[in-house]
């Protein structure tokens, strides 16, 4: 195949993903224009207000739907390959590979997010936490609820790397290698998010998640690691709660110690997954390096 060609695709396989986003959500502004002019006439100000209020209010059901139909058509479109290249395949999987997947996804998420706050309590990343902070209150409204969890820790993640670890990265590697794999797909996986700062920990997530896919050639493991760090970052702030008149240096000391952990905790799960890790041309995770009574 042609790299023109190969690109093409891979920004179709993403257009995909953003169109349905964008469609719907037209589509759910458009079913508030005739009630907002019921109540305000041609007053088009007042109008365009509850039209985007109304619409912002089903931000979260309108990213399950243009999820779904992404899941669908991707279904439709990549069956096939999935058949071939048994993409979803389950063999060599067990709870050890699954948990350390969750765990690299959690601490992942704890030492990225750590050095993004540390980092800009310096003042540095003013500008754009404005834009992220406006972005993700829209997103989220008042609470989180079991319908944001979906949305956005469940089927987007499953969506999300069907697109950038089963296809991008499968792409890129007949093209040029696992190595340009991982950054290609990385990188587009950054760029998709759109605001700057998430451009920048989501294509570092990109990377740790395309060496996760080359050391195991299991889909699942990085669907579970990617669902694993969204869901924690909406869960972590009811589960720990920090008090606001806590000082700024133990504040400071607290994400510190986490980012440490985090680190260390994500260092020595990706050293156990490359001690584990599938050789290049091997179809099966090895899971148990030492041969088996069978074999002998």
């Amino acid at each position: 195949m042609h790299p023109v060609k190969r690109v093409l695709i891979m920004i179709g396989l993403i257009g995909i993903y953003l169109g349905y986003q964008v469609v719907v959500s037209v589509g759910v502004s458009i079913m508030f224009i005739p009630a907002g002019m019921a109540e305000f006439g041609t007053d088009i100000p007042a109008v365009t207000a509850y039209v985007v209020e109304k619409s912002a209010a089903m931000t979260i059901p309108s990213l399950i739907i243009s999820s779904s139909l992404s899941l669908l058509t991707l279904w439709l479109i990549l069956r096939k390959e999935w058949k071939r290249d048994r993409t979803w395949r389950t063999d060599g999987l067990n709870a050890k590979i699954i948990g350390v997947a969750l765990f690299v996804g959690i601490t992942s998420n704890i030492f990225i997010d750590g050095i993004i706050t540390l980092v800009g309590s310096f003042g540095m990343f003013d500008s754009l936490y404005g834009s992220f902070e406006e972005v993700m209150n829209m997103v989220m409204g008042e609470k989180i609820t079991l319908s944001h969890i979906f949305a956005l820790g469940i089927i987007g993640p499953v969506v999300e790397e069907i697109i950038f670890r089963g296809a991008i990265f499968s792409l890129a590697k007949k093209a040029w290698g696992y190595t340009w794999a991982i950054y290609v797909s990385a990188f587009l996986f950054g760029l998709m998010h759109g605001l700057p700062l998430q451009i920048i920990y989501a294509t570092g997530l990109g990377i740790l998640y395309g060496y996760i896919y080359k050391w195991t050639k299991r889909l699942w493991v990085t669907v579970v690691a990617h669902v694993a760090n969204n869901v924690f970052t909406m869960s972590i702030g009811l589960l720990i709660a920090i008090p606001e008149s806590m000082p700024d240096y133990q504040m400071a000391a607290l994400y510190v110690i986490a980012t440490v952990i985090g680190l260390a905790a994500t260092i020595f799960f990706i050293i156990w997954l490359t001690k584990h890790q599938t050789p290049e041309d091997a179809p099966l995770i090895n899971l148990d390096p030492e041969p088996s009574a069978a074999s002998n």
